[in-house]
């Protein structure tokens, strides 16, 4: 066989092992860049993936929060109305007996006063001559008592007045303050309410 056969397939040999292995290793050289592109996207949509693991349970911790606190705002508000109706119960029941006391007072004061008109007049009636002293210090001593008395209870029925008033302005103030309050808890809880419903 002649060398220079040999040689040239040997060169083409030599040539087509180098072609091979540089078509193989720009196909790898390709494969491992795809795959680090891959594994780029990869950890980018792994690092997008926890982020939004954490945002949700940050929101689930933010939900449970507000649940809680509405849950806390319908209790209050429910106590607030309880105290609400035991207090305008309270101010209703106050209402009527000062109503019916002052109707007592005002029943006692007249009889008190018709009384003392009438004894007055018996006294006058049965005197058509002149009082002496002892006359008048007798009539002095019967009409005092009942002026005191009468007196007396005017002072009486003027203090309780006084002690009604006093009592049904607190009561009607502590109810403006209920209300108040009652209103603002509903407007909590109905905020609360809308923020759950958007989250």
């Amino acid at each position: 066989m002649d060398i220079s056969i040999v040689i040239s397939a040997i060169v083409a040999l030599a040539v087509g092992l180098v072609a091979g292995w540089l078509a193989t290793k720009a196909k790898a050289d390709q494969i491992r860049a795809d795959l680090i592109e891959d594994r780029r996207e990869l950890d980018i949509e792994l690092s997008a993936a926890r982020q939004q693991l954490v945002q949700e349970a940050h929101w689930r911790d933010e939900c449970e929060l507000l649940n809680n606190e509405l849950r806390s705002l319908r209790d209050i508000n429910s106590s607030l109305e309880a105290d609400l109706r035991e207090v305008t119960t309270r101010l209703e029941s106050t209402r009527i007996h000062a109503e019916d006391k002052i109707r007592q007072m005002v029943n006692s004061e007249q009889r008190l006063s018709e009384q003392f008109e009438n004894l007055a007049n018996r006294i006058f009636e049965h005197s058509n001559r002149r009082v002496d002293e002892q006359n008048r210090q007798s009539l002095h001593g019967l009409l005092t008592p009942l002026r005191e008395q009468l007196d007396g209870f005017r002072r009486q029925v003027q203090d309780s007045f006084g002690q009604e008033a006093r009592e049904r302005h607190t009561l009607a103030h502590e109810i403006r303050n209920l209300q108040q309050l009652n209103a603002q808890m509903a407007q909590e809880a109905l905020n609360l309410t809308r923020a759950l419903e958007r989250g």
